[in-house]
This record gives structure tokens, C-alpha cells and sequence, in this order.
């Protein structure tokens, strides 16, 4: 193989010369030919004389990374207008804000996080009939799109009691405020009942089960399963800044989740 490379390298070196002696592009004289002609002969004999094990191509060596997939389940909070609308204030409707949503951080993932595997509900399901549908499905994580309602403003997300390390709840409230957007005082908590709402903190997970059925389905699957409250539906000046601000948020969750899947679900 040396040799053939140096032939190549030496045939290549003689056209260039004949090239820039030769400006006024004259035709190339029968000597010249006759050389070219020779050293032709000379890079076939040392091809013919080696065997096709002998002769080998150098080729691009392509590293495909296989990253393990981790099947992510968006659930649209709430069903439609008919079936459960969620919270309604002033023609808004929280099931369409929450679809709407979920639509746009699943088209954001499948683009730029192809390692994350999103699943999207196959019906429009209330709450009791998410969980049953988390069941079915086994995902590896799920989060629930809501908009809140009661008067206030920001983000908040309900998380299981048994969430240690709260990789993903706190990363996404740290993004959404780098955004400017705001965030409830109690911004990551859980619920053991209707009422009360139990601060969290990192690495200090809690016992007992957890009211919302979703999570509490994730829980007993030994996934996580949270809940994201968006914003208020009932305060106009807030849910505008919601629209003016919605790529923000699919960014801050679509990183969010990635995070969690690389200090976490990719290297069980």
C-alpha cells in the first residue's frame, strides 16, 4: 500500500509540473505522453502484483453513540370541553392551554432531545383515568401540564413525597427564574391531602402517600410523576405573559427533563 501511495503521490507531482510549465496551454508533447504512459504502467504492475487482501481502502470510521431511551409520558392536564374542561375564567379554558402546551414541548423534545422518548395521551383521560393510563403505558417519567386557578401568579410544581434527589423540580424552577419568570413563594412541595402543601427540600424524602392520583401511580410504580402548575388561568395580565413567554418554558422543561436524564436515568 506505501508503495502504490507513493506512485500516486509521484503521478500527481509530474501532472502538476506539466501544468505550470506549460501557460500557454499547449498541448502536452509525445515525450511528456510517453512519460505519463510509464509511470501509469508502473502503478498497475504494483496493483496487479498485490492481492485484494493486500490493498486495502482507508475509510471515515463512524462512532455511532447509542444513548438508552428513556420514555417520558406528557399528560395534557385535564380532558377536553365536554369531559372535564379544568379551571374556565373569561373564555379560558385550562384543558386547551394545557394541550397546547404539551403539544409544543413533545415537538421540542423529538427535535433536540431524540434520546428522550415522548409519549403523549391516546384519548382525552380525567385525572383518575391518567393514572390507569400511566399503568398502562410504563413509562420512566411523567409529567402533567396544568394551569392553576384562585388568583395569584407563577410557577409551582407538585412532586411525590418519596422524590429525593428533586433533580428535575429544581432545575426547572432555577431555569424559569433565570427566564424572568415568576415563581410561587412554595414553588416545589407535596400533598398528602386536599390542603396542606408540604415544602420540599433536596435529599429529604418524605413518607406517606401522595393525594393526587397521578403521582401517587408513579409512586407505587417507582417512577416519578409530577405535577406542573404553568400559571394562573384567572389572571389575565398573568396568562398574557404566559403567551408572550411560552417558548421560555418549553425550553426551561425540555432541559429540565434532559437533565435529570443524564444525572440520573442514564447511568442505572
Amino acid at each position: 500500500m506505501q508503495r502504490i501511495t507513493k506512485f500516486l503521490i509521484a503521478y500527481l507531482s509530474f501532472i502538476v509540473f506539466i501544468v505550470s510549465t506549460n501557460p500557454n496551454n499547449q498541448v502536452v508533447s509525445k515525450n511528456n505522453s510517453s512519460s505519463i504512459d510509464s509511470i501509469n504502467e508502473t502503478i498497475n504492475e504494483v496493483i496487479e502484483n498485490k492481492s485484494s487482501s493486500d490493498i486495502k481502502v482507508d475509510e471515515p470510521i463512524i462512532e455511532e453513540i447509542s444513548l438508552k431511551k428513556m420514555n417520558l409520558l406528557i399528560l395534557s392536564g385535564h380532558a377536553s370541553l365536554q369531559k372535564d374542561p379544568g379551571a374556565v375564567s373569561q373564555g379560558r379554558y385550562e384543558y386547551a392551554y394545557a394541550k397546547d402546551l404539551t403539544q409544543q414541548l413533545s415537538n421540542h423534545l423529538k427535535t433536540n432531545y431524540p434520546h428522550i422518548n415522548v409519549i403523549l395521551e391516546d384519548a382525552p383521560y380525567k385525572a383518575a383515568e391518567e393514572a390507569l393510563y400511566i399503568g398502562k403505558v410504563q413509562p420512566d417519567y411523567v409529567i402533567s401540564i396544568h394551569f392553576n386557578a384562585g388568583g395569584g401568579t407563577g410557577f409551582e410544581i407538585i412532586t411525590p413525597l418519596k422524590n429525593e434527589k428533586l433533580t428535575f423540580a429544581t432545575e426547572v424552577v432555577k431555569v424559569l427564574r433565570d427566564y424572568d419568570i415568576p415563581i410561587r413563594p412554595l414553588s416545589i412541595y407535596s400533598r398528602s391531602t386536599s390542603t396542606n402543601r408540604i415544602e420540599r427540600k433536596v435529599n429529604q424524602p418524605l413518607n406517606g402517600s401522595d393525594y393526587y392520583a397521578v403521582i401517587n401511580k408513579g409512586a407505587s410504580m417507582g417512577i416519578i410523576s409530577e405535577i406542573l402548575e404553568i400559571e394562573f388561568i384567572d389572571n389575565a395580565q398573568a396568562m398574557q405573559r404566559y403567551e408572550q413567554n411560552k417558548t421560555k418554558y418549553v425550553d426551561a422543561i425540555a432541559k429540565s427533563i434532559n437533565k435529570y436524564y443524564i444525572e440520573e436515568y442514564n447511568k442505572n
